[in-house]
């Protein structure tokens, strides 16, 4: 006996709509005689029965279960029939829901931008989403400062630094965070202040130069001149003398040349300079006065003056000291003064000044030689 295919149905069919990885249990029923065959296929490929199918008199019925997936979503899931000449077919249209992907504009890491840079835009992109996007939410380090598709920096400044992430949301849920964008705000350096330096002769000259910047401060971004002086040049973070001398004296300047290099746009470069005054102390140097190798004076003479000069001093001298054969003597001050000279106080006269760097070396002597006077 021949009861020839008239048909096939599936249920449910139309167009099925699912949530990303639920389930949908369909059903194919046939009836013809012989039995027909079935077989499920998704956009034309065909599919496994999740079981063997049920016959029953002049009816058979397959079973498929199907779990939702994003890239079916639009597909055919098809059931088909085939019995002897005739066949048929019935679909169902998948409606796979499923929650936003996100990217975000610019898509550079980091994304180096200039201070004071006007309408910075960050955008929150969808790429994917079913259904359409409901709402937006920027974060900065987590925390929420916008729930537009776009973010918009005015005028950026260097409190903008930082991570920057964005989520879509639909009916589904939320997307997964999107990647960073990780805002690098570029600055030139804020040269420090640097205070007048005092450094002893003989010694070493160290003083640093540095500041805040974006990208930070090298050695190589550092140069040191100093003024009237054409030749002199030192490169680095650290102006080194060693073992200065008082020509060292003087008004230095530190260059700080920064290259500050966008994602976007032209480079820039800026160049911030400090000076600093360093003074050179040193010991004094005297002579004494009057400057005769001998210096012949009659006894009884009734007053006779010595004169300590310091020929140069850094910081001016503050104390005198004097020396006959060798021997301090009592005179503290830059003159000494012989009253009512006698043949006692010949010898050797030399002095030594101080100042609060030390003591100069002794002057040259003067020998005084007091001649007898005959009546």
């Amino acid at each position: 006996m021949v009861d020839p295919l008239r048909g096939v149905s599936l249920t449910p069919n139309g167009t099925i709509t699912r949530i990303e990885s639920e389930t949908q249990s369909f059903q194919c029923s046939a009836r013809s005689l012989p039995i027909a065959s079935l077989s499920w296929r998704l956009n034309g490929s065909l599919l496994p029965a999740s079981s063997l199918p049920v016959t029953t008199n002049d009816t058979i019925t397959s079973f498929y279960t199907y779990t939702a997936r994003k890239a079916d979503h639009g597909k055919k899931l098809s059931c088909t029939a085939i019995h002897i000449s005739a066949s048929f077919t019935e679909d169902a249209l998948l409606n796979v829901l499923y929650r936003p992907i996100v990217t975000v504009y610019p898509n550079f890491n980091p994304f180096r931008v200039l201070e004071n840079t006007r309408n910075i835009q960050l955008a929150c992109i969808v790429s994917d989403a079913n259904p359409a996007v409901t709402s937006f939410k920027w974060n900065k380090n987590y925390s929420t400062i916008s729930r537009e598709a776009n973010y918009t920096i005015p005028t950026v400044n260097r409190l903008h630094a930082g991570n920057y992430t964005c989520r879509a949301d639909n009916s589904v849920g939320d997307s997964d965070l999107s990647a960073a964008i990780q805002l690098d705000v570029l600055y030139g350096a804020e040269v420090l202040t640097i205070n007048k330096t005092e450094v002893a002769e003989g010694t070493q000259l160290l003083i640093t130069c540095d500041g805040q910047s974006n990208p930070s401060v090298t050695d190589n971004d550092v140069i040191w001149t100093k003024q009237n002086n054409n030749t002199f040049s030192m490169k680095g973070k650290q102006l080194v003398v060693r073992n200065v001398n008082r020509v060292d004296s003087g008004t230095y300047m530190c260059s700080v040349m920064t290259e500050l290099i966008p994602s976007i746009g032209q480079s820039l470069n800026v160049t911030m300079r400090t000076t600093v005054d360093v003074d050179v102390l040193y010991r004094p140097s005297v002579t004494i006065y009057p400057n005769y190798t001998m210096y012949n004076v009659i006894e009884n003479t009734s007053s006779l003056k010595l004169r300590c000069t310091v020929v140069d001093a850094n910081p001016a001298a503050t104390s005198y000291r004097w020396y006959t054969n060798g021997s301090l003597i009592d005179g503290t001050a830059a003159s000494f003064t012989v009253e009512n000279v006698r043949r006692s106080h010949t010898g050797r006269y030399t002095c030594i000044a101080t100042n609060n760097v030390g003591s100069s070396d002794l002057s040259a002597a003067v020998q005084l030689i007091v001649m007898c006077k005959f009546e």
